[in-house]
């Protein structure tokens, strides 16, 4: 069994929050998204990833090949991805909000 160098998400259509980036992300690998729909909230760009220009097969293949060219610049990727994922996209987090929101809700 072989992991993934880079996980690619190179979607030209709209998508809110991807499963699979956060799933990757979370495993520590680096990311190539576009820059469409929630991936830009979720790969920030330069540090947890690269965004890529919808539609824009050129740019794709120059930022994979960036990420696949530097072992340094992968590993930096996917380690800043798994921390993005449990800072920001953590079941705990998501627990917290939502018992904020009650909160909020039930002092009104």
């Amino acid at each position: 069994y072989h992991h993934a160098m880079v996980v690619v998400l190179p979607s030209v259509v709209y998508e809110n929050c991807s499963l699979v980036l956060l799933e990757s992300m979370a495993h520590g690998r680096p990311t190539v998204a576009t820059d469409r729909g929630g991936n830009p909230e979720l790969v920030e760009d330069g540090r947890t990833g690269l965004l890529v220009k919808a539609g824009d097969p050129e740019d794709l293949a120059e930022k994979l090949v960036a990420v696949l060219s530097s072992h340094d610049t992968a590993v930096s990727f996917g380690k800043a991805g798994r921390s993005r994922v449990e800072e920001r996209f953590s079941m705990g987090r998501a627990i917290d909000g939502s018992e904020k929101v009650y909160r909020e809700l039930l002092e009104t």
